[in-house]
C-alpha cells in the first residue's frame, strides 16, 4: 500500500468525522437548511453521502492518454471506503451511513454541475465528496455553499478558493494543502539556500485538467512576493510527447540564459 494512498485514507477519515460530528445546516439538527432553495428535512439517524469523481479514462482527452491524475474514482474510492468504515465503527456507531453510487463528473464543469443538480433533485444527499478537478470543484462548490450542504474534496487547491473568493464556498472543506502552501514551502527553501533566480517550466494544456498551470501560478505569485526573480515557460505539448531532445533544447534556450552560471 503506497504512502500516498494511506495519506488519502487518513485525510478522508479526519474530514468525514469532523463534518459528520459537527454538521452543517440541517445535517444533524433535523431542521431545513437555512439558505437552501431545496427542502432538506433529515432525521438524526440516516446520513447519505454522494461521491462526485471522474472515472478513468476521461473520454474527451486525446487518444492514448495516460494522464497520471490522483482524483480518478478508481484511485480514490478505496480510501473513502476505509474512512467510512472507520467512522461507522467509532464516532458514528448510532448512524446509518450510506455511500451513494459514485457519479462520474468527467472532470468537466458543466457535467459535474448537471449531475450534482440531478442528485439534489432526486436524492438530496447530506454531504458531497469530490470532485477533485479544480474547475468542477469551483462550480459545484458554489451551488453547495448556497444550499448549505457540506462539501469535502482533496482538490480545490488553486488560488481561486482562498481570500475574498473563499466566501463563495462557505461549506467547502479541503483536506490537503493548497498550491499556495506548497509555494510557501518552496519559497522558504529557496530563501534558505539563497536562491533568487527561478525559471518555472510546466505543461500547459487546453483541457480542464490543467493543474500544472494552476500550481505554477500560485508558486509564481508566492516567489514574486518574496522578491525572487521569476520567469516561466509553458510547454504546449503532452508530457508523453516531450522527448529528451526537446528537454535539452528547452534547457539551453530557456533556462541557461537566466541561470546564475552560464
Amino acid at each position: 500500500m503506497s504512502a500516498d494512498f494511506c495519506l488519502k485514507a487518513v485525510l478522508w477519515n479526519a474530514a468525514i468525522s469532523v463534518i459528520l460530528t459537527l454538521g452543517t445546516g440541517a445535517l444533524l439538527t433535523g431542521d431545513v437548511s437555512v439558505n437552501s432553495g431545496i427542502d432538506r428535512v433529515k432525521n438524526d439517524i440516516d446520513i447519505n453521502i454522494a461521491v462526485l469523481l471522474p472515472r478513468y479514462p476521461v473520454a474527451w482527452t486525446y487518444a492514448g492518454d495516460t494522464v497520471r491524475y490522483p482524483f480518478f474514482s478508481q484511485m480514490v474510492l478505496p480510501a473513502i471506503s476505509i474512512a467510512i468504515d472507520k467512522v461507522r465503527r467509532t464516532t458514528m456507531q448510532s448512524r446509518n451511513i450510506t455511500l451513494l453510487p459514485v457519479v462520474d463528473t468527467q472532470c468537466k464543469l458543466s457535467t459535474g454541475q448537471f449531475r450534482m443538480v440531478d442528485l439534489e433533485m432526486n436524492l438530496k444527499p447530506d454531504m458531497y465528496l469530490g470532485p477533485g478537478c479544480e474547475y468542477a470543484t469551483s462550480g459545484i462548490g458554489r451551488f453547495l455553499g448556497h444550499w448549505g450542504v457540506p462539501h469535502i474534496t482533496a482538490g480545490g487547491l488553486a488560488e481561486g478558493f482562498r481570500g475574498k473568493q473563499r466566501e463563495e464556498f462557505p461549506t467547502l472543506t479541503r483536506v490537503q494543502g493548497s498550491y499556495r502552501k506548497q509555494g510557501g514551502f518552496i519559497a522558504r527553501y529557496f530563501h534558505l539556500n539563497k536562491w533568487n533566480h527561478t525559471q518555472l517550466l510546466f505543461f500547459e494544456t487546453e483541457n480542464e485538467i490543467n493543474d500544472c498551470y494552476l500550481a505554477m501560478g500560485s508558486l509564481y505569485r508566492t516567489l514574486h512576493v518574496d522578491r525572487t526573480q521569476v520567469s516561466y515557460h509553458g510547454i504546449n505539448k503532452k508530457d508523453e510527447e516531450f522527448t529528451k531532445e526537446m528537454s535539452k533544447t528547452l534547457l539551453v534556450e530557456k533556462v541557461k540564459p537566466v541561470a546564475r552560471s552560464k
